[in-house]
């Protein structure tokens, strides 16, 4: 989710104008971004692009659609306190929407590893997951989470989900999601190849005390994403 704000002038008045997308948006003119692209204009606004708060009138916020999902509490739910174990099982792949690419660069994958598709992409274990996704993933020791469209800035729940249970994700979306997460806590394919992560994958299920010094590192890199107070001040600042 991105909430971007400007103020213009139109018709010889203030205007407030608010842009808000609860998750992606298709590529097409938006009248709140000024008639530029979707993400042409969003990704100015991508990490660590919230205006400075020591200036009077900030125009910008950034709030990723997982925290529109869990709230800033979340920070809370992927500390690194909570227990950290090996797993029963390797690789699931958890989805509901099938997309051509995100399921190719699974197919791949599961050339050199088992994946339990469990969704209704590739499905080829029958089993029923139900409402309790956390419950059900936790007991991976890796699981895909490839966004459904790559753009900077563009952070769905794909990746907190695996770190809410102490796995890690196997990632694809925001090029630039280092800013936000540790890039030792997950592999990457914006940082890696294939290969490198392929290769990473087998070490670490070969190496159970490398696999969990993987899932002890500390998680959250951009901490101000988590701060409400700092949502509130822009809003506050922005209407006075």
């Amino acid at each position: 989710m991105f909430l971007v704000l400007h103020i213009n002038i139109l018709l010889k008045k203030n205007v407030i104008k608010i842009f808000y997308a609860a998750e992606n948006f298709p590529f097409r003119p938006y009248p709140a971004l000024d008639m530029v692209k979707g993400w042409d204009k969003v990704i100015e606004f991508s990490h660590y692009s919230i205006t400075p708060f020591n200036v009077d009138y900030p125009t910008n916020f950034r709030m990723p659609q997982y925290l529109r999902k869990y709230g800033f509490k979340v920070k809370d739910e992927i500390d690194n306190t909570r227990e950290k174990y090996i797993k029963p099982k390797d690789i699931v792949y958890l989805q509901r929407s099938c997309v051509s690419f995100r399921d190719d660069m699974v197919k791949d994958l599961m050339k050199k590893f088992r994946v339990d598709c469990v969704g209704n992409c590739l499905r080829n274990k029958n089993v029923t997951v139900g409402e309790d996704k956390l419950g059900f993933i936790k007991n991976y020791n890796f699981v895909i989470a490839i966004e459904n469209s790559c753009s900077p800035g563009y952070t769905s729940e794909k990746i907190i989900d695996p770190f809410k249970v102490n796995s890690i994700p196997i990632y694809f979306g925001d090029s630039e999601i280092t800013k936000d997460f540790n890039g030792n806590t997950f592999l990457n394919y914006h940082t890696q190849t294939k290969e490198e992560i392929y290769d990473q994958i087998s070490m670490l299920l070969n190496n159970k005390d490398k696999l969990l010094e993987m899932m002890s590192y500390e998680k959250i890199k951009n901490h101000s994403l988590y701060d409400g107070d700092i949502f509130l001040k822009f809003f506050k600042n922005c209407l006075r």
